[in-house]
């Protein structure tokens, strides 16, 4: 953890002390895409490393701002400042059909998750994890589970984990036992992951089953934000 931080503030604060943070909301709403795009990138570098205060400030702006396409980029920021930072590997992930089955209180359970497509640029990939992988142990848990939950029971014990945490997976890779050790990424927001299923599903024609509370995760944001364009036009009307 030491280390990860070290990398990402060393990487990061250069940045943040000499960018300038009213102007990068301004940037959201440039001519030149490309521009919009640096401003996009540098405040979401920025809402990681600032998170704490980074809703407040971000809000303040949102609420300034009249330029539409600056509200609907910072709404994509507020969205990042809103949920914590968890743990991500960036895989999709399948039960492993071909494992080892077991009985484990009364119920029957496989052993492994198969990879089955990774997520470009995500920890996952840059650790050299390929897809086919089948994920026998992460860290100290043996991957056993109902065939219907396994895939949730793994995705809760990496987002409990903070990024940046250093991990130990176990894979069978054909007849092959591989360890990888990594360093778990950023869980991207509801409305990324959302995108990601739905890309997953028409480029790969694979049916991927998205997580039940993944809706109401990217509505509970809305509602909240919805609360506080409501609150502030309630004090501009009292005002």
């Amino acid at each position: 953890m030491v280390k990860w931080r070290a990398i990402f503030f060393i990487c990061l604060l250069p940045i943040v002390a000499n960018g300038d943070f009213r102007g990068m909301v301004k940037g959201l709403g440039a001519v030149d895409f490309r521009d919009r795009k640096s401003a996009q990138e540098w405040l979401g570098r920025w809402v990681i490393l600032n998170h704490e205060g980074a809703r407040e400030a971000l809000l303040s702006e949102y609420f300034e701002t009249k330029d539409p396409e600056v509200r609907v980029r910072l709404t994509l920021l507020l969205e990042r400042a809103y949920f914590p930072l968890k743990g991500f590997m960036g895989v999709m992930m399948a039960p492993y059909g071909g494992g080892e089955r077991k009985i484990v209180g009364g119920k029957k359970v496989v052993k492994g998750i198969r990879v089955s497509s990774l997520t470009a640029g995500e920890a996952a990939e840059k650790a050299g994890i390929r897809e086919g992988d089948v994920i026998l142990n992460f860290g100290e848990w043996e991957v056993l589970g109902d065939p219907l939950t396994i895939n949730g029971l793994l995705a809760e014990r990496v987002q409990k984990l903070k990024p940046g945490k250093p991990v130990k997976l176990v894979l069978k890779r054909g007849k092959d036992l591989v360890e990888v050790d990594f360093e778990l990424g950023i869980l991207p927001t509801p409305r990324e992951r959302i995108r990601s299923f739905e890309s997953a599903r028409s480029e790969g024609g694979v049916n991927y089953l998205m997580p039940n509370d993944l809706l109401k995760e990217a509505q509970g944001f809305e509602k909240w934000l919805e609360s506080e364009i409501n609150k502030r036009g309630k004090g501009a009307r009292e005002g």
